[in-house]
């Protein structure tokens, strides 16, 4: 998924080496599937019955930083 992301973004040109954009990444390494799925099982799950109305970034940190 994230190789069809970056070659959109670099318009033909080649993509940037997965080391520029780790850097980026305070977590210091590209997300895991599982890691998303984490938290979309927890969201359609019983545990998350009173949750509303809530963005759960899932991005090791890079938007916070």
């Amino acid at each position: 998924m994230l190789s069809t992301i970056l070659q959109g973004r670099s318009g033909g040109n080649a993509p940037p080496p997965i080391e520029k954009i780790v850097d980026r990444i305070p977590a210091r390494r590209l997300g895991l599937a599982s890691e998303v799925a984490s938290i979309v099982a927890f969201l359609a799950s019983d545990e998350a019955s009173y949750v509303s109305g809530s963005a759960y970034t899932v991005d090791g940190g890079r938007t916070a930083a």
